[in-house]
Parts: C-alpha cells; structure tokens; sequence
C-alpha cells in the first residue's frame, strides 16, 4: 500500500468512472482534501447515468484526517458504484461539510452493496445547508438527494464498529438513512 497525503481538490483517490473491478487496499490515506470525498471516492454524484464503478473493493486501508467539501470526508461510493464492498477499513477523524463524515453512499447503486467490519469513529458533519440537503450521517450515510424518487438500491451494513460520531448540524451521527 500507499501513504497519500497533501491533496488539496481531488481527495486522496479519486476514481470517476469506469473503473470495474478495481480494489483500493492496505494503503494510509491522511491530511487530503476533496470535493466529493476527502479520502477516497468513487463516481461523482448526481450525473445522471452509470459510472461503470461496479465490483469495487475498498479493504484494509486507514482513511483519517481527511476533508470532504461537497462530499464524504472519508470514503463515498457515489451513484453508478454498483456491488461494492467496503471491508475491514479503519476510518477516524474525518470531515465532512456534506454527508457523511466517516462513510457515504450517494445516489442510487443497484446489485449487493456491502458495508462491513470498519472501524468508523469520531468523525464529524460539521456543517449543515438545508437548501443543499446537507449536514447528515456523522459515521455513515445512505441515501439519495429525493425522497420517493429513486432510492439507493441495496446496502447491507453489518458488523462495524461505529462509536464517537458527530453531526453538528443534521440527524444521524451513527447512521443515517434518507430516501433509500
């Protein structure tokens, strides 16, 4: 694995599309800053048609200190992210002025999306914007920008510890679901 670090736009990794069967694994993911995720993002929110992000595997990294701005601060399996697994990750200490602190799932993403044995701790929404929808999930988001219209698709959350999240400003510092 990696260490990645000093990101100012793009987050430690950004995946846009595309990118099938990728796995992400084993790496030290810090101190970065992004738009759609602080450490680790796959996909971009809201574009309306499928990334081509399926089978993505993200295991055994430790994702902290990191900034999301219009996104998770941790990791984000955006819209398209289609039966991911998101396994064995230590994320703490991340910030989010969107949703999603620790971990997020935006937009819908068909097929068997897994979340599971991650440490998720004290990570923090510390900004909220109702215009903007914002300001939930301290440790994990799920959901969708409108309620009723399209949902999520399917997400498993099994086995995680999630202890010492914030919201500052929404609702959900463990979990928060919205419109899946």
């Amino acid at each position: 694995g990696f260490t990645i670090s000093g990101s100012k736009a793009g987050g430690g990794i950004f995946a846009v599309a595309g990118v099938s069967n990728l796995t992400i694994s084993n790496n030290n993911i810090t101190n970065n800053q992004g738009n759609y995720a602080g450490g680790i993002g796959i996909g971009t929110p809201d574009v309306g048609f499928d990334s081509q992000n399926d089978n993505v595997i993200v295991r055994n990294n430790k994702v902290h200190t990191n900034g999301g701005v219009d996104g998770s601060g941790g990791i984000a399996m955006n819209e398209g992210s289609e039966n991911y697994l998101v396994e064995g990750n230590v994320v703490t200490g991340n910030l989010s002025r969107f949703n999603g602190g620790g971990i997020a799932h935006n937009g819908p993403s068909p097929g068997n999306n897994i979340i599971r044995k991650n440490k998720v701790m004290f990570n923090e929404v510390f900004f909220g914007a109702l215009l903007n929808k914002a300001g939930d999930g301290g440790g994990i988001f799920v959901g969708d920008n409108v309620a009723g219209v399209e949902g999520t698709g399917n997400v498993t959350i099994e086995a995680n510890l999630i202890q010492g999240n914030l919201t500052g400003a929404g609702s959900g510092a463990g979990i928060r679901a919205f419109a899946v």
